[in-house]
């Protein structure tokens, strides 16, 4: 949501220049989408490293691939349906604003 308010004058422009509604949605779409893979991916990453280094204890972390799956596709849905907001405030933005200083 902060990487979209951040950069409402570029979406502005875009829209000017005849972005689509459809387009901006898809634009920031695909950056949730990005930004959910790249958490995900740095998250599991840190799960395997524990469960890797975690053996011979008394209390192990056991993951399975199928929670890995379950994980990544939750991961994806929160994401876009957080960018809900984002978009919501992106396609109201009006595109006259780059013309005023």
């Amino acid at each position: 949501y902060s990487a979209t308010v951040e950069r409402l004058r570029e979406y502005a422009t875009l829209k000017a220049m005849g972005a689509t509604n459809w387009e901006i949605c898809v634009i920031i779409g695909t950056q949730a989408i990005i930004v959910g893979l790249v958490g995900y991916a740095l998250g599991a990453l840190v799960a395997l490293g524990l469960t890797l280094t975690d053996t011979g204890k008394v209390v192990s972390i056991t993951l399975s691939p199928q929670l890995f799956g379950v994980i990544f596709g939750a991961t994806g849905v929160l994401c876009l349906a957080a960018s809900v907001l984002s978009i919501i405030r992106a396609l109201r933005v009006d595109p006259a604003t780059v013309f005023r200083s």
